[in-house]
């Protein structure tokens, strides 16, 4: 076993305030429709992969080992690995990672064979090695809706930390004017995309209506998609409804979670491409942060 880096000696104050037990995996959204549709619901969104490819080179080194966090089907895992990073990618998901690995079937050996594919909960992740370079995209940590939860998931980040290694991931900034309970269906995805999973050009509905709990920090929303074919009239394909709840926590929070787990932030950037963090009425712009442990 790699040597792992030692949990605090004191009891975890973010702990303490919340009921000490483990919530229903956030990764069981992912089965049924919401996994077999994923790709075409949000292959849309890339515009983080370039961040994570220039951290991976930047701290990993080209060709190096990277940990990918609730990899899902692989949005991000196969352009980190088409770009020569050896990928482990864990994610909770059954069936997310059964799409992963038949996108990996469908790329060239020199691909599919730099990824490892491994089932597995990030707030009780076990692995055998330390990485250089660890990322969680998409807003993931905010799926682990308990603080304790999110606590739990950056200890086992730090444990396969290097010492001079990073960490990346991406959060929403909390938009005020959007931290309202919504009562009426309204469509938040309205979009043409492809089908992973074969049946070609497809259109993406979704509505939603949403509560907030101002007290615990987290909104449930309800959704209803709709998948059909991308030409006019097209076959309705599928339609199901879900929900999701996730937290949202605001920038100065998020800097003491990861300080209290012994992390600093090396950067801040407010989009994929680099820009400065500056959230304003009007652009509440994501939040792109690397950190490292401290020494």
């Amino acid at each position: 076993m790699a040597h792992r880096h030692p949990q605090p000696r004191h009891p975890p104050l973010l702990r303490s305030l919340t009921e000490d037990r483990a919530p229903a995996d956030p990764g069981a959204y992912f089965q049924g429709p919401a996994a077999r549709w994923y790709g075409a619901a949000y292959g849309w969104r890339d515009e983080d992969i370039p961040f994570y490819l220039r951290e991976a080179e930047r701290h990993a080194g080209p060709g190096g080992a990277v940990l990918e966090l609730a990899a899902g089907e692989g949005r991000v895992t196969l352009p980190m690995a088409r770009a020569g990073f050896h990928v482990t990618a864990v994610d909770s998901s059954t069936e997310m990672l059964a799409g992963l690995r038949r996108r990996l079937d469908g790329e060239p050996a020199e691909v599919s064979r730099l990824v490892e594919v491994v089932e597995g909960d990030i707030r009780a992740l076990q692995l055998d090695r330390l990485y250089r370079f660890i990322y969680l995209p998409f807003n993931t940590l905010l799926m682990l809706v308990e603080p304790h939860e999110r606590y739990r998931a950056l200890e086992h980040v730090r444990e396969h930390l290097a010492p001079s290694g990073a960490f990346a991931l991406e959060v929403f900034t909390p938009d005020p004017e959007r931290l309202v309970p919504q009562a009426d269906w309204a469509v938040d995805i309205d979009h043409e995309g492809e089908d992973p999973g074969g049946e070609g050009p497809v259109r993406v509905t979704r509505w939603m209506r949403r509560e907030v709990d101002y007290g615990r920090q987290r909104t449930r929303s309800r959704f209803r998609y709709r998948v059909a074919g991308a030409a006019e009239g097209g076959a309705v394909l599928a339609e199901w409804e879900d929900e999701l709840e996730i937290a949202y926590v605001f920038p100065r929070e998020l800097e003491l979670l990861l300080e209290r787990q012994g992390f600093r932030i090396l950067g801040r950037s407010g989009g994929g491409d680099g820009r400065p963090y500056a959230p304003a009425a009007g652009d509440m712009q994501p939040q792109y942060v690397v950190a490292r442990l401290v020494p």
